[in-house]
């Protein structure tokens, strides 16, 4: 069943991205510019599984004609019997708020992913704050799903990806974070 619904939406999101391309096209002729051509391209992939529950990623790729493309990525955590999804962050609460260890836990890990990668624990030139009023690191903003386990058929620890531009540069690429299951 949670196939059949990613289907749906893929569908409905390239007959939109269809009717766009198409508007776009013909606006360019009429100025009598070149177009551009547009790319579409969605994959899902399951992250693991765990008795009736799966967890999945979706990466689409779209380019309409800017400056590059753009990658997004999508989660689902789904009943593999009835379809039934489950929003990942719902499950992390700890009362009205995503539990704080997982929030300090996925702020360390994208400084040290940051520092890796550009040397620089920052976003966007200021410096990663985890908690508080001014933190800008937020979970909110990132696609979270459940990562495999060590253990067969066991759910172990949850990956938090951010799009670019989520917390730097579009030229930083993507960041995938792990939260282990300990934490």
């Amino acid at each position: 069943p949670i196939i059949a619904r990613l289907r749906k939406e893929a569908d409905d999101l390239l007959a939109k991205t269809k009717k766009e391309a198409s508007e776009n096209y013909a606006e360019a002729k009429a100025r009598g510019q070149t177009p551009m051509t547009w790319d579409y391209q969605i994959n899902w992939s399951v992250l693991a599984r765990s008795g009736d529950f799966v967890s999945l990623l979706g990466t689409l790729y779209q380019f309409n004609g800017g400056a590059h493309g753009m990658t997004s990525t999508d989660t689902r955590l789904a009943s593999i019997r009835t379809g039934e999804e489950i929003n990942v962050a719902t499950i992390m609460r700890f009362g009205k708020t995503l539990s704080p260890a997982i929030v300090i836990a996925a702020c360390e890990a994208v400084k040290k992913a940051k520092t890796d990668r550009i040397d620089s624990a920052t976003v966007f030139d200021e410096p990663i704050v985890c908690a508080g009023p001014n933190a800008n690191v937020k979970l909110e903003d990132a696609s979270l799903a459940l990562a495999p386990s060590s253990a067969a058929g066991k759910f172990g620890g949850i990956y938090a990806y951010f799009d670019p531009y989520a917390i730097g540069a579009y030229a930083e690429g993507a960041y995938e974070i792990v939260v282990q299951h300990d934490v």
